[in-house]
């Protein structure tokens, strides 16, 4: 997760110029910590900084959508009723969505035929993302798998949930028809594919946070989250996949021992 093209864009060359301005350790330090943390400085020109993450995602939208009608046979996205509850959900209520990762073309494909924009790099910057009520993407598999298994997930999101004030709502998306345009070790993508996505409803993790931050320690807790948000995945998963996936059974959230 990370702030749009423009926004970094911005960032950097505030950099450049204020680092004119000083000199010796100082000028060192404040790069460094304007570097580690961004939003420290987006924060001063805040109405700036909305702009060209607008623009950034919207340009990119607009570019990505004409690509891949191009490419592709047909493009269909359902579930398009639940953006309803995404889109007037509270002021200030961050987001995560998640889905399964099946090609290094779906992350950018996902986005053309979808109205809001994403995020990606680092788990305290989507906590501060989701903290200040944005809208924040994650393939928490973690790479890319084009089997169309049920997998392990990452911790990172567990966590993400666990730490957020106010808790984000989530969203699980699943994707199909993206490892047939780029399969892995094949250099260019092969045009004519049916591509799908499927939004699923939004699920409000409240009292299972609460659960969770009542279990001995962090590490318990955030496992526990984690385990609900793939319960999520994988139910969604096996309304979407035909044949239904032959995979080891999907693990109930429980804590650890």
């Amino acid at each position: 997760m990370s702030l749009s093209y423009l926004e970094e864009r911005f960032a950097a060359w505030v950099l450049c110029s204020r680092r004119r301005g000083l000199t010796g350790p100082q000028a060192e330090d404040q790069v460094l910590a304007w570097r580690e943390w961004p939003f420290d400085l987006l924060d001063q020109y805040p109405r700036l900084s909305k702009a060209l993450s607008t623009c950034s995602f919207t340009l990119f939208g607009l570019a990505t959508k004409l690509l891949y009608q191009t490419l592709c046979r047909s493009v269909a996205v359902t579930g398009r009723e639940h953006m309803t509850h995404f889109r007037e959900r509270p002021q200030g209520k961050g987001l995560i969505t998640v889905s399964n990762h099946l090609s290094n073309l779906d992350d950018p494909g996902m986005w053309g035929f979808l109205p809001i924009g994403v995020y990606q790099r680092g788990v305290d910057y989507a906590i501060e993302l989701v903290n200040r009520g944005r809208w924040v993407h994650i393939f928490p598999e973690g790479k890319i798998f084009q089997d169309n298994l049920p997998r392990r997930i990452k911790w990172g999101v567990g966590r993400i949930l666990l730490e957020a004030e106010p808790t984000p709502l989530l969203m699980s998306i699943h994707i199909s028809g993206f490892e047939r345009l780029r399969p892995l070790r094949q250099r260019w993508p092969s045009p004519g594919q049916d591509l799908k996505i499927n939004l699923g409803p939004i699920h409000d993790l409240r009292e299972e946070v609460l659960r969770a931050r009542e279990l001995p320690n962090p590490e318990q807790a955030r496992k526990y989250l984690t385990d609900v948000v793939q319960n999520i995945m994988h139910q969604h998963q096996a309304q979407h996949t035909m044949p239904p996936p032959t995979a080891p059974s999907i693990l109930t959230p429980t804590a650890a021992a």
